[in-house]
């Protein structure tokens, strides 16, 4: 039997890694956000804002969240000492993501056009979006299978060395394309590039820490990836729909918001959610590390233990997040003022309710992993498909009349219902 000290111990070694670099990742994060803020200007800021929305947005249905896949099938093939059935499981993962990628590419070149004119309203950004979408195979390749192989693999070492290195060259390579005047293009290249190289290290540090050969990894075989992911059908389903959902409430925001308003106001509402997703970033290293926790814990079939564990985690969050959205809530426009200057004034109001609703959303930011444990990712779907459409339905009425902040009102909304909803659904 697995000891609740033992699981909190494990749970606290892991994420101490990611705590570490979560902290300079989060700074790093923020200067980047920052600085491309006050180089590119408020206009520019909120097409850079839809452009990554709209390619995000479509990446959501092609993303079939193989990170949460992974973690959930690869120990059991590990246990077994099944090395080239676990082999040949992540290789077929890799293929799915790709090829993910390049379905997503291929949507967005369809609906380009549409995007364009419904959402930005601006054409000179139909080829920047096209562009952009170039990274997606990349990105869900980093982003999936190969990040959910370290951390069952407990290597969060190297998933936090890789991120810290990456947030730092892509910062400064941002601030050097913007000084060097390549603007709202030269963002997009090096996002590109930056994902590209990512992807690249992170199936380099999957054969290092596996300790078996790339091309052994990438050896393709249709027979088995048909085979391998026709017997997970059913999980990945409920997990790319879920996922799909979830994506859904962090992207629809910025696009609503450029269809019924300007780009000006998307880049007011969009700086205060970099600002404040830093208190999100709080919590990541906790989601990233838990999972793997929770379908040990599972294991046991001990309800207490889980429940436990979650109650536990959520004390350890308060104590971080609550003062620090306290500290946000009574600075918020000296905040948005120091960083970035009075042309971004009014992003201090959204700024507030955004950081409430992040806030709740931080401190239960364990519900998703523990229901994917229990595969119960069905009944959150539920959950946070009304926390979504009450989000819309919130956008459509509020932001006519009072821009970024009803927006931020919606957004902080789903945030904290979704949680809280997804948070006793995962404790039955």
């Amino acid at each position: 039997m697995l000891k609740l000290d033992s699981l909190f111990g494990k749970l606290l070694k892991n994420s101490s890694w990611l705590y570490g670099g979560g902290v300079v990742n989060t700074l790093l994060t923020t200067a980047q956000a920052i600085f491309a803020a006050r180089l590119l200007g408020l206009e520019n800021y909120g097409n850079l804002a839809l452009i990554l929305a709209a390619v995000g947005i479509v990446s959501q249905f092609a993303d079939f969240r193989t990170w949460e896949v992974t973690i959930r099938f690869l120990p059991e093939k590990l246990a077994a000492k099944e090395n080239d059935a676990a082999i040949s499981f992540v290789r077929s993962l890799i293929v799915l993501d790709m090829l993910s990628g390049l379905a997503a590419m291929a949507i967005i070149a369809l609906i380009n056009k549409w995007l364009t004119q419904g959402v930005t309203h601006n054409n000179q950004l139909a080829p920047l979006i096209l562009l952009y979408s170039l990274s997606m195979p990349m990105t869900l390749v980093w982003g999936g299978t190969c990040t959910g192989v370290l951390r069952v693999l407990d290597r969060f070492d190297l998933v936090t060395a890789k991120f810290m290195f990456l947030t730092l060259i892509q910062l400064l390579t941002v601030i050097g394309v913007l000084l060097l005047g390549y603007g709202l293009v030269g963002v997009v290249v090096v996002y590109i590039l930056m994902e590209t190289i990512n992807a690249a290290i992170s199936i380099a540090l999957v054969g290092f820490a596996w300790k078996i050969k790339i091309s052994t990894l990438l050896k393709i075989d249709a027979r088995s990836i048909i085979t391998n992911l026709g017997k997970i059908r059913g999980f990945l389903g409920q997990v790319w729909l879920s996922g799909t959902i979830k994506g859904l409430g962090g992207r629809i925001d910025v696009l609503l918001l450029g269809a019924l308003t300007s780009a000006e106001i998307v880049g007011t509402y969009r700086l205060a959610l970099d600002i404040a997703g830093g208190l999100n970033k709080l919590g990541n290293p906790i989601q990233t590390a838990i999972l793997p926790i929770f379908v040990e814990a599972n294991s046991t079939g001990s309800l207490t233990k889980l429940r436990k564990l979650a109650v536990g985690t959520t004390a350890i969050l308060s104590l971080v997040v609550i003062p620090a959205v306290i500290v946000v809530a009574i600075l918020s426009t000296g905040i948005v003022h120091t960083l970035v200057g009075q042309s971004y004034e009014k992003a201090g109001l959204p700024l507030i309710f955004l950081a409430i609703g992040l806030g709740v959303n931080t401190i239960l930011i364990w519900s998703r992993p523990l229901l994917v444990a229990k595969n119960r990712v069905t009944l959150s779907n539920w959950a946070t498909t009304l926390s979504i459409i009450l989000q819309i339905v919130m956008i459509l009425l509020l932001t006519p009349k009072y821009g970024a902040v009803g927006a931020a009102i919606a957004t902080a909304a789903m945030y904290a219902i979704s949680a809280i909803l997804s948070a006793t659904i995962s404790l039955w």
